[in-house]
């Protein structure tokens, strides 16, 4: 019971802390629980705390798919025929004054823009990437 209670104290401020002292607080939970005599081992999820790694998309990418029952040459044959390669057109209307305004957020800019015929919907650039998918990566939407 004592141990319960002291593990219930220590969650109560496992909450309240910052980072560094959570990460702190929880070193010491689990140091007392392994010298506690009347700690009895139960199921618990697993835990895995990752720093500083660095991963290339693709390798992430891939990693995700197999974790969830995906074969990748499968997923790939399946989605190349619905890409598009970008038209001269679509390319032509990524201009700098667009995105320039759309990285920083200027709606009144962009419906300036839009209103004059510089703004066109279906401006992208060479892998796809159109001027909405620039706003809604941002946040702008």
């Amino acid at each position: 019971n004592n141990i319960r209670l002291k593990q219930k104290n220590w969650k109560m401020i496992l909450a309240n802390q910052s980072p560094a002292e959570d990460l702190t607080a929880q070193r010491t939970l689990k140091r007392a629980n392994q010298h506690s005599p009347a700690t009895v081992p139960t199921k618990r999820r697993k835990q895995v705390v990752v720093k500083n790694i660095s991963i290339k998309a693709s390798d992430y990418v891939h990693s995700a798919f197999k974790a969830n029952g995906f074969d990748i040459d499968t997923v790939r044959q399946n989605a190349e025929p619905l890409y598009h390669s970008p038209t001269k057109e679509m390319l032509a209307a990524y201009l700098p004054d667009v995105l320039d305004a759309i990285r920083k957020n200027d709606l009144e800019r962009v419906k300036r823009l839009h209103k004059t015929g510089v703004l066109k919907g279906n401006g992208c650039n060479k892998f796809g990437e159109s001027t909405l998918h620039l706003a809604c990566r941002r946040g702008h939407t």
